[in-house]
């Protein structure tokens, strides 16, 4: 079974926080045992980083989790990672479908689109993290 980690990209700060333990709260909610949520109200989310707990406005953090899987250096990788692959160049990695895979936009219609890998599939060995969206975008390049 593969580990359950998150990472999380806070707007406000624009930093990627390593998430050791992480609380969803709802000012108008009360929590017992669990979550519950409210629709459209505002909730915040509370990381934890070792050092202290963080309060972030729900709108202005993602997380992301880890996908089980580490690149060709034993680097992990993440949702949102932006990985270097030898047939599809640079594509990042997103969570769809049920199941964690590479996104490929390219000029040639065999290799542009979603291409899921599992911890059995050699796909992400070749693979190396190159950054991720939200710090290094530009590393997609013209996607077509």
């Amino acid at each position: 079974m593969r580990e359950i980690k998150f990472r999380a990209w806070d707007f406000g700060t624009s930093e990627m926080i390593q998430v050791d333990d992480i609380q969803f709260r709802n000012p108008n909610t009360i929590t017992v045992d669990g979550i519950e949520m409210k629709p459209k109200e505002v909730q915040f989310i509370m990381i934890n980083t070792k050092t202290a707990w963080r309060i972030i406005d729900g709108e202005d953090a993602i997380l992301m989790q880890y996908t089980g899987l580490k690149d060709k250096n034993g680097k992990e990788i993440y949702e949102g990672d932006i990985l270097k692959h030898s047939e599809y160049g640079s594509c990042e990695v997103v969570n769809k479908f049920g199941g964690f895979g590479i996104e490929a936009k390219t000029s040639s219609w065999i290799s542009s689109g979603f291409h899921s890998f599992s911890t059995r599939s050699a796909d992400y060995e070749h693979c190396e993290v190159i950054g991720n969206i939200y710090e290094d975008g530009h590393l997609l390049g013209d996607r077509v």
